[in-house]
């Protein structure tokens, strides 16, 4: 289902702050077979399930915003901008989207289109025969989201200042990272 986001009320933005797809019975074409935004009330009581969807809620951009696309809250939403393909068959169905996630204040903060494009950011990584395995607690974003930090396990340590843009080497020689973390300010 594709509907625009709609901030008119907080019932208008409740139904459309998130884009959301549902399966259907392929005998009938008609009953879902997916949770999400329904029409009937008891069935908008977990709003981050709808069917196949698509968002997060930790996430910081520009000047210390935090917008939580998964609850909708602070009238955040994600928007499906296009549908980039899709392909059905009796066993299986996919789909590609294009996704844009804006602020409380409305303003696009990222976009995605399924993986059609995206930006490589290696400046300061090494640039070939690189076998550097880094495991998900590897790495770590602080507050602002403009400091990470990634180890791996060979041993090597990472560091960028301006959101992943560049990355600088901390130690190339350590005992194996399996986590890295910031600590509180």
């Amino acid at each position: 289902m594709r509907e625009a986001h709609d901030p008119a009320s907080k019932e208008s933005h409740f139904r459309t702050f998130k884009p959301f797809h549902h399966v259907y019975d392929p005998a009938t074409g008609t009953v879902a077979l997916t949770s999400g935004m329904l029409t009937q009330a008891k069935e908008n009581l977990y709003p981050h399930h709808r069917g196949l969807f698509f968002g997060f809620n930790k996430v910081s951009y520009g000047d210390k915003q935090t917008p939580d696309i998964w609850h909708g809250t602070n009238n955040v939403y994600s928007e499906l901008d296009r549908v980039l393909g899709a392909e059905t068959g009796e066993v299986y169905a996919w789909h590609g989207a294009g996704i844009s996630w804006h602020g409380a204040d409305g303003g696009t903060f990222a976009t995605e289109d399924g993986g059609k494009t995206f930006e490589t950011l290696r400046r300061g990584l090494p640039q070939e025969y690189a076998y550097d395995l880094v495991y998900r607690h590897g790495l770590d974003v602080d507050e602002t989201g403009n400091r990470l930090v990634f180890g791996s396990t060979t041993g090597s340590l990472w560091i960028s200042e301006d959101g992943g843009d560049s990355w600088q080497t901390i130690s190339s020689n350590l005992p194996p990272i399996y986590a890295v973390r910031f600590a509180n300010s």
